[in-house]
Order: structure tokens, then sequence, then C-alpha cells
């Protein structure tokens, strides 16, 4: 049996696939694997918390995520003011300011929906009347678009980074697409759930949209 290898820079540094594994990975999952880079092995000095914060920077230039970003950068320049530009910080304001307005304009056009999600008493008649569907919110002034609008924003949640809230609120769009309880559909759902498809899931239909906002979800 080979003896046990010590864990010197070197070594950590030879065998960490961070970067290798990084270039195919979306940036909210790399994220992550360069928070374990800068509590584990920047303290048994495999890398150099600079190296690990840029690395965090050339992540974030490509998202939404623009307050962590400003954040990162002031925390490298405080580490080493040469290893950063202020253009890039002047950029990151520009994009926050970019970020925020269509944060307000998404949030604006889906509130018809955002507002009946609070009226707990006319779901709840909704859904016993079995109308808390896409057709049957027209009826209450929430329209296709407005929908279209509410998952837009659920998206850009997850992309600014608020992953709890993107969470709920893909959860609240699939619930419109949910199949009854004890009805036909979900008879034909726990018979088919091995072949795949909406009833596998429970919902009534699995199109493009759908589809779409159901990876959201597996990915939160």
């Amino acid at each position: 049996m080979s003896e046990k290898q010590e864990a010197t820079p070197e070594f950590l540094a030879k065998w960490n696939l961070t970067s290798t594994c990084g270039a195919s990975m979306d940036p909210h999952l790399l994220l992550p694997l360069l928070e374990f880079a800068s509590q584990t092995l920047v303290p048994l000095k495999a890398f150099n918390e600079v190296s690990v914060g840029k690395a965090r920077l050339r992540v974030l230039e490509n998202s939404n995520m623009v307050d962590y970003a400003i954040e990162i950068y002031e925390s490298v320049k405080s580490l080493d003011s040469a290893s950063v530009d202020v253009k890039d910080l002047n950029v990151l304001k520009n994009k926050r300011e970019s970020v925020m307005k269509k944060m307000n304009s998404l949030t604006e056009g889906a509130k018809p929906y955002t507002t009946l999600l609070g009226d707990v008493e006319t779901r709840k008649k909704m859904e016993e009347s079995g109308t808390w569907n896409v057709p049957g919110l027209k009826s209450v002034g929430v329209t296709a678009d407005v929908l279209e609008t509410y998952r837009q924003l659920s998206k850009f949640q997850y992309e600014c980074g608020d992953y709890e809230t993107s969470h709920f609120m893909i959860d609240e769009y699939l619930s419109l697409f949910v199949v009854e309880k004890g009805g036909e559909e979900e008879r034909k759902g726990n018979e088919g759930r091995k072949e795949g498809g909406a009833h596998c899931y429970g919902l009534k239909e699995l199109g493009e949209t759908v589809h779409s906002v159901l990876w959201g979800k597996v990915r939160n």
C-alpha cells in the first residue's frame, strides 16, 4: 500500500480541478467552488486570496450579481490595489443601474399576479373551483403576458443570485399547471410516471416555457 501523500501546497495545486471543471460550469455553480477555494485552499497556501478573488470577478462580470461583484472588487483592492482597475468598478456600478432598472420593470409588470398571490381568500376559492390556472386567471385580470413577465422575473432573480426568491416564484408559477388531486389527470400521472412527460411531474402540460421553469427548479 502506498504511503499517504502529504497535502502540501504543491500537491493541492496540482490536483485541484476547479479551473478544469469550471470551464464547463454555470457561473452560479462555479462560484461555490471558488468560495470553497477561498476558505479551504487559500489558508493551505495552495492559492492566494488575490488570484481567487480575481477569478470570482471574471465569473461575475458576465452575471447580474453586481452587488456581490462590487464586494469582491473591494476585497481584492484591499489586498492588492494594483491588481484591479478602477474602470472595472465604474463598469459594475453602471451595470447595477441597468440591472435595477430591469428588475423594477419586471416587478411592475408581474404585479397583478404577485398581488393575487397575496390574496389568500381569492386564491383558495379559485383552487376549490378549479380555476387556478392560466385560463382562469384571465377573469381576475392576470393575463398570459403578466404570467410571462412573472416567469422572466423569477429567472432574473436567479441570475441576480437571489436563489430563494427565485425558487419560491418558480413554485408559484408551476402551481398553475398542477393536476387536480383525485382527478383523471392525476390517475394518468400515477400510471405513467415511468414513461416521463408532464404527468410524471404532476403537471398538466410540459411545453417549452413550462419545461424551462422546471429545469430552473431542478437547478435550485
